[in-house]
């Protein structure tokens, strides 16, 4: 079959943008969890962060137009102004250390983890100093914690471990697990709520049960609407969606020219997602996807 010079660019054409779109555009597998609520591959809002945020490891929504931050070289708490674009007020809650989820209960409480999983409280304030309460749990660096979130029907925060799955008075695991934090009485429950497997993955994606899925976990968060958890991971940029018995419902790639190190990510009361990316050789940011619901989709 003979094939004409001006046919055969065309083709080209056509076979090179259509590799081009894909692979800009991020891949997407649920399993009876209906469609998954954002457009990730188009942000509503993008807020550049100052030197100071480089190395944001968490955030949390504290009210209308207001996040609070952290990052993990420095004990300050940033409250970040949506509408103004910028940290309005810093305040130091105690020693430089590897500082990496925070979280806030009841409007006011904040919660920080550092990666060894001791957890520090206090009140939020607008003040330059305060003074944390700590809390010592069974995790340790070996675990190395890089999430923390907040399950307002268990009240308990959630631990996200990247690393070793167990501590020394638990059972062993295999996976990612997540432990709970119990508010009332300020200790770790011993064994992890949830234990997410590369093999789950697998086999969610319908491929290889023994295939490597590339999954560190590097945040957690509640949905308010959805009643699930959203685990971020930086390594392999994705989103791994569970409900309270760890079954998978969504898995999200995420684009890298849009996320360059994932590491936070929190909601607000509508449902409306905030992620921050470490700057790695720039700046950091935050990046806002509203909330869609199932029927606007496609609009």
């Amino acid at each position: 079959m003979k094939i004409s010079l001006p046919a055969l660019v065309f083709a080209l054409f056509s076979f090179g943008f259509f590799l081009l779109s894909t692979a800009c555009t991020p891949q997407e597998y649920n399993k009876h969890g209906g469609p998954f609520g954002y457009r990730i591959d188009k942000p509503d809002a993008v807020y550049t962060l100052d030197s100071e945020l480089r190395e944001i490891s968490g955030l949390a929504w504290l009210s209308e137009g207001r996040l609070v931050c952290i990052q993990d070289e420095k004990a300050d708490l940033y409250t970040f102004d949506l509408q103004k674009g910028e940290v309005i007020s810093k305040t130091d809650f105690g020693k430089n250390d590897d500082y990496e989820g925070v979280e806030i209960v009841e409007g006011e409480q904040i919660w920080v983890v550092k990666s060894d999983g001791d957890l520090y409280h206090f009140r939020y304030t607008e003040d330059k100093d305060v003074d944390a309460k700590k809390y010592e749990t069974d995790l340790s660096t070996a675990n190395d914690v890089e999430g923390l979130g907040y399950n307002p029907e268990t009240k308990q925060l959630l631990l996200a471990c990247k690393a070793d799955p167990e501590h020394k008075h638990s059972k062993k695991y295999k996976g990612k697990a997540i432990y709970a934090f119990d508010i009332d009485k300020k200790e770790l429950v011993e064994e992890p709520v949830l234990v997410i497997k590369d093999s789950d993955m697998a086999t969610f994606l319908g491929e290889d049960p023994e295939r490597h899925v590339d999954f560190n976990p590097s945040a957690i968060a509640w949905h308010p609407l959805e009643h699930r958890y959203y685990i971020l991971s930086s390594v392999g940029k994705k989103i791994v969606v569970v409900d309270q018995k760890g079954e998978i419902s969504h898995l999200i790639y995420l684009p890298s020219s849009l996320f360059r190190q994932p590491e936070g990510i929190c909601f607000a009361p509508d449902g409306t997602m905030y992620i921050s990316n470490e700057g790695k050789d720039g700046l950091g940011n935050m990046l806002l996807f509203k909330y869609w619901s199932p029927g606007k989709q496609d609009e």
